[in-house]
């Protein structure tokens, strides 16, 4: 039997994030986008007010990933919540999430009607956008851009596929940034030159980080430059936020958000992204799907809502520890609030994930909260590993958490965290 949780107007509260930023389309490589105006959802479908499915970009990763969630022999049929009363999934034959699923109900990624143009105008000359916001290239796979701050970088292919310089990264060494509409991808020329796709807060002053509707592939390269960083690498004060963004193939994490500044405040959020695939190093590579790391400052929050998550590369072939909060084993400052609330999380296969969420409770101010999240446990290490909340570099799971309305899609139960 189900049962029916929180109502859905509580996810606004729940997931402590503003969200559905809409961006006005149509735009073409350099130009400024615009913020539009957030759209109402409908009333058939309550959850589109949260979900992200409003704004979408425009790849649909796998359209039939939760296909195989149905219970009863059920044919499958995607059922959402019609009624906004409940999280818990509308009929027990589907355990899948009641709403819309970044990458897979709604595309991520550029979006449709952006050009995506080169970075460079010829050789390696960059286009006169990118040198007026301070973007410089200096000839090892790098574009640094700092000095001018309150910047837009839209709708560039970083790939290399048009022009001729064998792809690039992105360091931003500024404040309020937004990166937007853009494509990363991992190339051997890169790796030669130990740069990932996408940086910031090389420049300690740096503060505002908005990295969204973008694709950032790793392309399982990697060396001995890259074992530890991800293909988003972050460190920055201020408010960081990663959304409708398609992150995957990654030589270590996907992303990793690390507050080593001192003395600054910062939030970290993350929504409404398709995260897949993490750790093609191993063993010598760390392949959380996330890591949250703050050794300067205490982190005010870290946020996690409406993504999806999967993993299906096994050791060998890759490795995950999932969402990890403050769990590397090196002294840590505090962060003070820790949610993750309606995501999908799937390890499929043999012990292609650790624990799928680390709330790692001793470096985390008050009880953090684990709600709404759907779940695929078959590739965890072991029966009950979905979850680690207290002490991880103590070994202990008794640390106390607000959890309730999780749900394993492969058996319908659910889920009990300590």
């Amino acid at each position: 039997m189900w049962i029916r949780n929180s109502l859905v107007a509580l996810a606004l509260l729940a997931v402590g994030v503003q969200a559905h930023e809409g961006i006005d389309s149509g735009q073409v490589g350099g130009q400024r986008d615009g913020i539009s105006a957030v759209k109402a959802a409908p009333a058939s479908d309550p959850f589109s007010a949260v979900d992200g499915s409003l704004n979408p970009g425009g790849t649909v990763v796998n359209a039939t990933l939760l296909n195989s969630y149905t219970l009863n022999a059920a044919p499958h049929a995607r059922v959402f919540g019609t009624n906004g009363s409940s999280y818990a999934p509308p009929n027990a034959n589907y355990p899948q999430p009641p709403w819309k699923v970044a990458g897979i109900d709604y595309g991520v990624g550029p979006r449709v009607g952006h050009t995506l143009i080169s970075p460079f105008s010829s050789g390696t000359t960059l286009v006169p956008a990118l040198v007026s916001d301070g973007c410089s290239y200096g000839g090892t796979q790098l574009i640094t851009c700092s000095g001018v701050n309150n910047i837009t970088i839209a709708n560039y292919d970083f790939s290399g596929t048009l022009d001729t310089v064998g792809g690039v990264g992105l360091d931003i060494e500024a404040s309020n940034v937004i990166v937007t509409d853009c494509n990363f991808v991992r190339t051997t020329a890169m790796t030669t030159n130990g740069i990932n796709e996408f940086s910031a807060g090389v420049n300690t002053k740096q503060s505002g980080i908005t990295l969204q509707y973008s694709i950032l592939n790793g392309n399982q390269l990697g060396n001995n430059f890259l074992n530890g960083v991800g293909n988003a690498e972050i460190s920055s004060g201020g408010t960081v936020l990663i959304q409708y963004d398609y992150i995957y193939n990654a030589w270590s994490e996907p992303v990793v958000f690390g507050l080593a500044q001192t003395s600054v405040t910062g939030t970290f959020a993350m929504q409404f992204n398709f995260i897949g695939n993490a750790g093609y190093g191993f063993p010598n590579a760390h392949g959380d799907w996330v890591q949250v790391t703050n050794t300067g400052s205490v982190l005010a929050s870290a946020t996690f809502s409406f993504n999806a998550f999967f993993q299906n590369a096994q050791p060998g072939g890759g490795a995950s520890q999932g969402i990890s909060i403050s769990s590397a084993n090196q002294v840590q400052l505090t962060t003070t609030f820790a949610t993750t609330n309606n995501n999908v999380l799937i390890a499929q296969n043999t012990e292609t994930v650790n624990y799928e969420v680390i709330a790692n409770t001793p470096e985390i101010a008050n009880t953090p909260t684990i709600q709404y999240n759907f779940c695929d446990p078959t590739g965890t290490v072991g029966i009950g590993t979905e979850f680690f909340v207290g002490n991880f570099n103590g070994g202990s799971s008794t640390g106390p958490t607000n959890g309730s309305g999780n749900y394993d899609m492969t058996t319908g139960l659910i889920i009990t965290l300590p």
